[in-house]
């Protein structure tokens, strides 16, 4: 706790010392103030030992570094202009609005990065929820389609699917687009070419690829092509060639 405070020291002493009425404000010396600021700002930004601070906070506190690096080596060119070492010229005026600036936009991406960072961590909580919730349905899904041969017939719709788990509809379209992130079509489709693959692989050398698309529920072989290359990189036929060639 102590050490997280001290984050803070530098930054209040400096507004303490600005603000309190010890002396007239012309009369600081803005050159310690402002190396004060500055290496206090650097040895923040190149500790990499403040892991104990919660990582939404970090941000705030990374920030604030970053807008005291800018103050301070604006408050030593202040010093240096109030001592007539050099005249606040254009040049010196649009620096000091281009720090001003920048702190404007880091301040809008820190906003921006922390507001993504939180949707980003809620959403994956509800996520992980969400499937704890539905694990058991899960394995149901998975089970039947390892036991069952069912999902094979050509007409076979989310209606039969189920029926077999005795499950409501809803519930697998919810299970299926939003646990799983794939429809119901495309789950069919990719356990559909499972089995045309585990036929292929065993029967290679005896099966055609008209009778293995059958036997694995598709009706067409521009479908049953398609598919089998989106799931496996490669066509029935040269799926089959490669494992005639072994």
């Amino acid at each position: 706790m102590l050490e997280f405070l001290s984050y803070f020291v530098v930054p209040i002493a400096y507004l303490l010392l600005v603000i309190l009425p010890i002396k007239p404000f012309a009369d600081y010396d803005f050159v310690l103030l402002g190396l004060l600021l500055v290496i206090y700002s650097l040895i923040y930004l190149l500790d990499k030992s403040n892991n104990y601070i919660a990582s939404d906070f970090k941000f705030w506190l990374k920030y604030n570094a970053w807008f005291l690096l800018l103050l301070g080596i604006t408050s030593v060119e202040y010093s240096f202009y109030k001592r007539g070492v050099f005249d606040l010229n254009v040049n010196s005026f649009f620096l000091i609005i281009g720090l001003i600036g920048l702190s404007i936009i880091y301040t809008v991406m820190i906003l921006w990065s922390l507001q993504r960072s939180n949707s980003e961590q809620k959403n994956r909580e509800d996520c992980k929820k969400l499937s704890e919730e539905y694990k058991e349905k899960i394995d149901s899904l998975n089970t039947y389609f390892q036991t069952s041969k069912d999902f094979l017939d050509l007409d076979y719709s989310l209606d039969n699917l189920s029926d077999a788990l005795q499950m409501d509809k809803k519930d697998i379209s919810f299970l299926l687009n939003h646990i799983l992130n794939k429809s119901f079509y495309s789950l069919l489709a990719e356990e559909r070419v499972k089995v045309a693959k585990k036929l292929l692989e065993k029967y290679a050398d005896i099966y055609t690829i008209d009778y293995v698309m059958a036997q694995a529920g598709f009706r067409s072989k521009s479908s049953f092509n398609r598919y089998f290359k989106e799931y496996t990189k490669q066509t029935p036929s040269e799926f089959r060639d490669q494992k005639l060639n072994i």
